[in-house]
């Protein structure tokens, strides 16, 4: 009898471990393409805030409260047009018109490839960190475990995006 007891204990502990490590291998969800978050950014030495909101059809607006200068400018992309908008002068133009190398356009760049899957999860140091690559852009993104997109660091650092207080949409 002892034996037998011996024997299902190790087996029960067995299974409890195996779905741990699955419970654990799990836990980490997919990078949320459609949320709102307040950012603070570094881009080439220039330090932004406000609020950003983003879609996985690559809808992208960004309301900056700083600096000063940019302070109430309003930046949307959608259905390939761009608009800018501050107090109640607003013009608008074909995306194409504003430079890759921009940091609206790089932050859209970002978001629009993390959604579309191509940021691919990393283990580092019992963290997660999902790195993308392309001929643009190289970056990291970090993420909670909801898949809510917390910091993204990009090519060489020229971007530093945190992103606090994220909401699915």
């Amino acid at each position: 009898m002892g034996k037998k007891m011996i024997a299902l204990f190790a087996a029960a502990a067995l299974a409890v471990s195996a779905l741990c490590g699955c419970t654990k291998h799990n836990a980490r969800k997919e990078l949320c393409a459609d949320f709102k978050a307040d950012f603070t950014a570094e881009y080439r030495g220039m330090k932004l805030a406000g609020k950003l909101m983003f879609t996985r059809q690559g809808d992208l607006s960004l309301t900056f409260s700083q600096p000063k200068t940019l302070d109430g400018l309003d930046v949307r992309y959608r259905n390939n047009t761009l608009s800018l908008s501050r107090d109640s002068a607003v013009c608008t133009a074909d995306e194409g018109y504003l430079p890759e190398c921009s940091f609206p356009e790089t932050v859209r760049s970002v978001l629009k490839a993390a959604a579309h899957g191509n940021a691919k999860p990393v283990e580092r140091g019992g963290e997660t960190v999902y790195r993308l690559s392309s001929a643009q852009l190289d970056c990291e993104i970090t993420a909670d475990t909801d898949g809510m997109i917390g910091t993204v660091s990009a090519n060489d650092g020229q971007l530093q995006l945190l992103l606090s207080g994220a909401e699915r949409i």
